[in-house]
């Protein structure tokens, strides 16, 4: 009688926890569907600003690693989610063999996508720690081509990891458990060290500008040793290094640890409750795939301002760069050789200044520069000299096609 009640219970407890597998393998599929379309609107969006660049400022070697990242997660969005919402359903209608094929297919698709997007972070965070800390070193080996090639190998090698099981006999076990050690967790810890040794050296080198600044300005005569223009902007961007720092850790600890203990603790004792938390935690993980592009673009004002001035110009605008200008400075014209006229404008837009020096021979389209980052510090000849965001610009006037711009990056990235 006591083994028959036993027996009893035992069976009752395996039919509660299969209704709750089924009732978030349910949640899964809604939640993989909500997912999939925000991961491929948020990541296509920036792909979309990437490609139309309208402020020309999309092309730094920071940038083409996160347009690498984003390119892994929209393929994460468009592919890997929609496949296990696929799966899910017919893995519940059917008990064909074809099914387990289709989760294969899916699976090395995840291993690709995901390791290159955990690569490709890494990657930019030893780009901008190098931008910080050695920028000597990062004008010497880091470029646009240096990036691309980067991203690239990446990808080869994200493709072949995936591709493992299915060229060579490997263990299921020891691969699972080797991507989880190697690509998901030690990856993680060494974001979150890389990050925080970034923002610790920023703090540091702001610092070493401020009291230099101050100095300076208590040295002179009728200017108070006080916070200037030049002080608040690098308070402002200290505050968003700080805000992007705790973002980013934040997400990592959320969404990518829970994952790794519930895989591990399903990798060496497998229950039915630790694969339901390891299946709840999942989900947790592909939110970060979505998010990715709102922490290292969205949140940036240039990326904003780029994105406006691609959709107006995709939209709705004939002659997009003159469009609702307005000229508060007037012409400037000056003739060179061979019949060629420089002429300075500066045009004024609701959210953005357009300054240029164009050809009106050749019609050079202007290039989109924020007024407080753009300040004429000198001008003789057919050279001009000024300050733009990170950089120092001088702008070689041609005597036939009007501009070459030379742009030399300064030691101090956040002046």
């Amino acid at each position: 009688m006591n083994s028959s009640n036993l027996t009893n219970a035992t069976n009752s407890t395996y039919s509660e926890d299969y209704h709750v597998y089924f009732m978030v393998e349910a949640f899964s599929i809604m939640v993989l569907f909500v997912l999939a379309i925000a991961t491929v609107i948020s990541n296509g969006v920036f792909l979309f600003t990437y490609y139309k660049d309208p402020l020309q400022c999309l092309r730094t070697p920071s940038a083409i690693f996160i347009a690498g990242l984003t390119s892994a997660n929209f393929l994460t969005g468009l592919i890997v989610e929609p496949a296990y919402v696929v799966f899910y359903l017919w893995a519940y209608t059917s008990d064909s063999e074809d099914v387990w094929k289709f989760l294969r297919f899916a699976q090395a698709f995840s291993f690709f996508t995901m390791n290159a997007s955990f690569l490709i972070m890494l990657g930019l965070g030893i780009t901008q720690y190098l931008l910080i800390n050695s920028p000597r070193i990062y004008d010497k080996f880091v470029s646009p081509k240096s990036a691309r090639i980067g991203v690239v190998f990446i990808w080869i090698y994200a493709i072949f990891f995936a591709l493992l099981p299915e060229m060579f006999d490997v263990d299921d076990f020891a691969y699972i458990l080797t991507d989880l050690i190697l690509h998901v967790t030690l990856l993680t810890i060494a974001l979150l060290v890389l990050y925080i040794a970034i923002y610790l050296q920023f703090r540091k080198l702001a610092e070493r500008h401020r009291n230099a600044d101050l100095g300076e300005n208590a040295g002179q005569e009728g200017l108070p040793a006080e916070a200037n223009e030049s002080e608040l902007r690098r308070r402002q961007a200290e505050k968003d290094f700080v805000y992007g720092t705790l973002i980013l850790t934040a997400m990592l600890i959320i969404t990518v640890w829970p994952f790794c203990i519930t895989l591990a603790l399903v990798l060496f004792n497998f229950t039915l409750n630790g694969y339901i938390a390891l299946m709840i935690a999942q989900l947790f993980l592909l939110w970060k795939f979505a998010m990715d592009p709102f922490v290292f673009a969205w949140r940036l004002r240039k990326f904003r301002k780029s994105l406006i001035l691609a959709m107006q110009r995709t939209c709705c605008c004939p002659n997009p760069s003159l469009l609702g200008a307005t000229y508060i400075r007037r012409d400037e014209r000056q003739p060179l050789e061979r019949s060629c006229l420089i002429e300075f404008k500066i045009f004024n837009r609701s959210f953005v200044f357009i300054s240029c020096t164009i050809c009106v021979k050749k019609g050079i389209t202007p290039v989109l520069v924020p007024e407080e980052n753009f300040k004429l510090l000198q001008g003789e000849g057919h050279i001009s000299c000024y300050t733009y965001n990170t950089h120092q610009a001088k702008h070689y006037f041609c005597t036939t096609c009007g501009i070459h711009a030379f742009y030399r990056p300064r030691t101090v990235p956040f002046v």
